[in-house]
């Protein structure tokens, strides 16, 4: 029986872009190590509902660091808020999020809409949710 490590795992994980526009693309880490920063996240954050508008919180940073590399989250920081509007970041990050959930979990989304399946974050603000 063979030996597996985690990093062995991760050298077949194939690229997975996420593309916000024409000049905007982020390579998004969808191996087993993001699922762990996610649990550790959640257990350090266990009041996060959802990213602030400005991006400006430790938790938001970290939020993306889970999903993206550092250069990739701190671009994601420092220029989308010049770049769209508010209400536009927090739509791109749960659409980032939603992608990042299928990739890592095998989960479509668009499939398992019927079942009222949802990412385990409150991600969105209650205005722009939609109606259930």
């Amino acid at each position: 029986m063979a030996n597996f490590t985690l990093k062995d795992l991760e050298k077949y994980n194939e690229p997975d872009i996420f593309i916000v526009d024409e000049k905007t693309k982020f390579k998004v880490d969808t191996s087993a190590h993001s699922i762990l920063k996610y649990q550790q996240f959640v257990n350090k954050y266990k009041d996060f509902q959802s990213i602030s508008y400005e991006l400006s919180e430790k938790a938001d940073r970290e939020f993306l660091e889970i999903m993206l590399c550092k250069n990739d989250a701190n671009k994601v920081i420092n220029e989308f808020k010049y770049k769209y509007k508010p209400q536009a970041i927090v739509y791109i990050i749960h659409e980032l999020l939603k992608f990042w959930l299928e990739q890592t979990t095998g989960t479509n989304f668009e499939k398992e809409g019927d079942k009222k399946i949802s990412p385990p974050i409150n991600w969105l603000h209650p205005r722009l949710r939609p109606n259930s």
